[in-house]
């Protein structure tokens, strides 16, 4: 299973490295996706969320380091999923999440993980609360 994972995840792991959501990111039976633009956004708000993780902002850094265990897609990979409907739709709704629409296309995601409702409502058969496990 292909699963693209939006910031409101990431930063909850990186918030909380030893819980739940931190846990679910190393499941072995998901290939796991971030766009990575995301470092650079992860990067401007390094301060804020070392304070709410309690950590400095150097142990938060390393935190982000580590999430290059994971696939990233890169920009150019993005670009020709842009003007999908899909994309102008999710972008119609909230900009800043449009690209992760994008991102689930330019991989062919089975699935979103977000906590946005917005996305999770609009987007019922991308956009899941909880990634499921494999039945194998």
């Amino acid at each position: 299973m292909r699963v693209v994972v939006d910031a409101s995840i990431v930063v909850a792991a990186l918030i909380r490295p030893r819980g739940w959501t931190a846990r679910e990111l190393v499941r072995g039976d998901v290939e796991w996706y971030i766009p990575s633009f995301l470092f650079d956004e992860l990067e401007e708000h390094v301060r804020e969320f070392a304070d709410l993780a309690d950590c400095s902002p150097a142990t938060l850094r390393k935190r982000i380091e580590n999430l290059r265990s994971l696939n990233v897609i890169e920009d150019r990979n993005l670009d020709p999923f842009l003007g999908s409907p899909l994309v102008s739709r999710a972008a119609a709704i909230d900009p800043d999440d449009a690209i992760y629409v994008a991102a689930a296309l330019a991989v062919g995601a089975d699935c979103l993980w977000t906590r946005d409702k917005e996305m999770l409502n609009a987007f019922p058969s991308l956009a899941v609360r909880i990634v499921p496990r494999s039945q194998s």
